[in-house]
């Protein structure tokens, strides 16, 4: 495992904001190249303090790695043109994520969901009604897991009822959903929720969102990222408050990923090849760990996260600290 310590960047905040002035952020390389030589991966999370789950592509499938030895553990491989989405993690632990069919013609239909539980082993959920003609996105938390079912509509599935439900919703940006199970969507204008009976409610972006790109909730909070103008917000669930945070940084910056926990927000900028994590507005830290394409980051703990760097192929876990 090679670790190294990264000098902190200082970012640019909001007025009257300070920063992490004496954290540092540590790196750690999982090894995973000997036990994945030829899969790119595309998401991870902890599955124990020594175990990850890993979903890659080329080929597609799930591993179960030992973060010491980089050992994969056991593996679910899926057949011919099937493919695993991106994927979410779920508030116990687990993993979803969809099987889609990529088609002759171009595109992909989604036709089940994957659920790998925390102790390793996994469960195939066909999708009623046969194929879904869209590529879904994903998203869950405790007994609820949303996922896309075309432009015009969303999916629930019930975890304690194994029950699948519709709605009517355009499904037009990022989603994710709340310790409630609500679901939230960032479109162009507005952001929206829709609870798990169905009643919707929605509040308008600041106007300086353009191209929203990553959304996460947690703590009562929903924070969202837009891609071109390196702008993290959070919605305070409790006062229906938007805060808008600036993030210091080259032209190129492009945040593609979001994910929060209890205390802020860590986000993955694959245009500026950086990851990061903010507090509120007025406490952010950039760690520039030469990660040339951050494509995604999940919370791990409090103080680390695992980044994707989907180019180089490489899963590295950064913390504050250290």
């Amino acid at each position: 495992m090679r670790r190294v310590i990264v000098s902190l960047v200082l970012a640019a905040v909001c007025s009257g904001g300070a920063a992490f002035a004496q954290d540092a952020f540590t790196v750690d390389a999982l090894p995973l190249s000997a036990s994945l030589p030829s899969a790119r991966i595309t998401a991870a999370y902890s599955a124990g303090s020594d175990e990850l789950v890993v979903v890659g592509i080329e080929p597609s499938a799930l591993y179960r790695i030992d973060t010491h030895s980089g050992t994969v553990l056991s593996n679910v491989k899926l057949r011919g043109n099937h493919e695993l989405g991106i994927g979410a993690r779920d508030s116990g632990g687990g993993f979803w994520t969809t099987e889609s069919v990529r088609k002759n013609s171009g595109g992909a239909d989604t036709i089940a969901l994957w659920h790998v539980f925390r102790d390793g082993h996994t469960l195939h959920i066909p999708v009623p009604g046969g194929a879904i003609p869209f590529l879904s996105p994903i998203a869950a938390n405790g007994n609820d897991v949303w996922f896309g079912r075309g432009p015009a509509s969303i999916g629930r599935f019930d975890t304690r009822t194994r029950r699948f439900n519709a709605f009517r919703l355009k499904v037009d940006g990022p989603i994710t959903v709340d310790e409630n199970g609500a679901l939230w969507i960032v479109h162009r204008d507005k952001l929206e929720t829709m609870s798990v009976n169905g009643s919707t409610k929605s509040y308008l972006l600041p106007s300086v969102f353009q191209n929203p790109s990553a959304a996460s909730a947690a703590a009562k909070r929903v924070w969202f990222a837009d891609r071109t103008t390196a702008r993290i917000a959070f919605l305070d669930v409790v006062t229906h408050t938007i805060k808008v945070c600036q993030i210091a940084g080259p032209a190129r910056s492009a945040i593609v990923s979001l994910s929060s926990n209890a205390n802020g927000v860590w986000f993955a900028d694959r245009g500026a090849g950086r990851v990061g994590y903010v507090r509120d507005c007025d406490r952010v830290a950039i760690a520039s760990p030469e990660i040339a394409s951050a494509s995604r980051i999940e919370a791990d703990g409090l103080t680390s996260a695992l980044v994707i760097d989907f180019n180089a192929r490489h899963l590295l876990r950064v913390a504050i600290g250290g």
